[in-house]
């Protein structure tokens, strides 16, 4: 993931132009089956995943998350697919608003926080096993108002994926 950080607010303009770094692994099962596409119109792959992003400013230090995601997927072609992926679940943020050793970070107080990301890509099939991903995606972290300052991190990310399945990535 490359991405930039969104200073949404007057308030935490000094981490704009922050370039967050990050990497992801995923565990994930392919719905593949008749039912799944008779339901929801699609195939899908759900599953969970975890996270690190290294914000690249001091203020706002490093994220862990793990979430679970659901990722419905459209074939395109034989060999392209077109996926739209939501995420939910907790992240540990390292250098929370500390009014004393960190009092520039009005984006979280909490170290643990919520984390969500949606975004869009395309897969495409080298093989019967290997898939390669381009995605956008917008993720957010936030500790829900538990805590204040909480304006929450915005960071809209570009990515790109390497994608293993053991059985078979065919979509149907």
């Amino acid at each position: 993931h490359y991405g930039v950080i969104y200073a949404h607010s007057i308030h935490i303009q000094n981490t704009a132009g922050a370039h967050p770094r990050g990497v992801e692994f995923e565990f994930a099962k392919r719905l593949v089956d008749e039912k799944t596409k008779n339901y929801y119109g699609c195939f899908s792959r759900t599953g969970f995943m975890f996270s690190y992003f290294d914000f690249n400013t001091r203020i706002l230090g490093k994220a862990y998350s793990l979430s679970y995601f659901l990722e419905p997927n459209y074939r395109l072609g034989n060999n392209v697919d077109f996926f739209i992926k939501g995420a939910a679940g907790l992240s540990y943020l390292t250098n929370p608003h500390d009014s004393i050793k960190n009092p520039a970070n009005q984006t979280y107080s909490l170290p643990i926080n919520f984390f969500m990301s949606v975004g869009t890509g395309l897969d495409f099939k080298i093989n019967r096993h290997i898939s390669f991903g381009l995605m956008a995606s917008f993720e957010h972290n936030s500790n829900g108002g538990f805590a204040q300052p909480n304006r929450g991190i915005n960071y809209p990310s570009a990515s790109l994926a390497i994608k293993y399945n053991p059985v078979d990535n065919t979509t149907p």
